[in-house]
């Protein structure tokens, strides 16, 4: 578990392969993480050549990651995911309830989910009560559940409120190259000091 406090920067520090930040299923262990929800502070992590910002190193599958709160940023290296697998590795179970999350693959890996040429993209949830930020580029792998997706998402320059009912509770800035879908019958909320 990973609480977050102040401003916090992880690279994989410079060996080839390696996640910012390693969580990979290996030798049958599934490796989990979970940044808390009562998280304020910031981080920021990139995958050096092939390795995921958050997740596998070459041909390493994402474990398990959730993330409940903070703001977290999270850049693969070369073909590999943001958030998920490395070059050639799938993404691993990937859950996002709240926060601030920006996911950037390296070269044509995916914002969230598996690397380029991996065996599957895993699965992405945003939990039935979520409410986090996020901005994907390129895209999220898993859209086997968007139905149940709840929150704000955006993929490259395209975003959408999911879910019902959702309570913005971080402040964010939508850029201007970026537009906003809120469908009929769904409500987006400026939670009190955000």
């Amino acid at each position: 578990m990973l609480t977050l406090e102040g401003t916090n920067k992880l690279t994989s520090g410079g060996f080839a392969a390696v996640a910012g930040l390693q969580v990979q299923s290996k030798n049958g262990q599934t490796a989990s993480l979970i940044i808390t929800k009562q998280s304020t502070g910031s981080l920021e992590v990139k995958g050096d050549y092939q390795g995921a910002g958050i997740g596998g190193g070459k041909e390493g599958a994402g474990g398990n990651i959730t993330i409940n709160g903070g703001t977290v940023n999270a850049k693969g290296g070369g073909r590999a995911a943001g958030i998920g697998g490395g070059d050639e590795g799938a993404g691993g179970n990937i859950t996002i309830n709240g926060g601030t999350v920006n996911a950037t693959g390296g070269g044509s890996g995916a914002g969230i989910g598996g690397g380029i040429n991996s065996a599957g993209g895993g699965t992405f949830d945003t939990g039935i009560d979520g409410n986090a930020f996020i901005t994907v580029d390129p895209n999220i792998s898993d859209k086997n559940n968007q139905d149940s997706w709840q929150g704000m998402i955006f993929e490259g320059n395209s975003g959408q409120v999911y879910g019902g009912s959702v309570i913005l509770t971080t402040d964010v800035e939508i850029p201007s190259s970026k537009t906003l879908t809120i469908p009929e019958n769904s409500t987006l909320t400026i939670g009190s000091g955000v």
